[in-house]
């Protein structure tokens, strides 16, 4: 599912954990009341917030991580959307609603009364999933946004630039 990216972004030249500030707190037992909350003292609404999660339609976990502790071994793999793992689409709120979803907070939807209805919308209407998720991933994109001077536009995305290629780019109104 595509959606236009917002272009132009600093990034920083370091990345260090410790230095990481404003992203939703996560626990791997966490409660959806505490994870929405979480999401919420950041500008996200519980559907963007169940959109998100839903983008594990796509992707393996480690089997220490499931929620039914069902893997063959804790080193092994295993598909987050059964039957879809490589395809981004709906299914895996399906799966949520079949008692099928591998995580914890995956299964954890359509156990609550709060994010059920989100499920089943999610369910039944593809369109409202992506407009969501993409709606929810501009958001995450612009959490801790830095501003000139500070960071760099990058030449690639995966990779610092080098010192000696650099050229300061003041944009307009930073």
């Amino acid at each position: 599912m595509p959606w236009r990216v917002p272009l132009g972004r600093r990034d920083g030249r370091v990345s260090l954990r410790q230095n990481v500030i404003n992203l939703p707190s996560f626990s791997i037992n966490a409660s959806i009341p505490d994870l929405l909350n979480s999401f919420r003292a950041l500008g996200f609404s519980m559907e963007e917030f169940v959109a998100l999660v839903g983008g594990h339609t796509i992707g393996t976990a480690s089997c220490g991580l499931t929620a039914d502790g069902s893997c063959p071994g804790l080193l092994q793999r295993v598909a987050l959307d059964t039957g879809s793992q490589f395809a981004f689409d709906n299914s895996i709120f399906s799966n949520i609603l079949n008692d099928r979803g591998v995580l914890y907070v995956d299964q954890s939807l359509s156990l609550s009364d709060i994010t059920r209805p989100v499920v089943e919308l999610f369910v039944n209407d593809k369109d409202a999933f992506n407009t969501e998720f993409e709606r929810a991933m501009i958001k995450m994109s612009n959490i801790g946004l830095k501003t000139f001077p500070n960071g760099e536009i990058r030449r690639r995305c995966s990779a610092i630039n080098q010192m000696s290629n650099i050229t300061l780019i003041n944009n307009a109104g930073d």
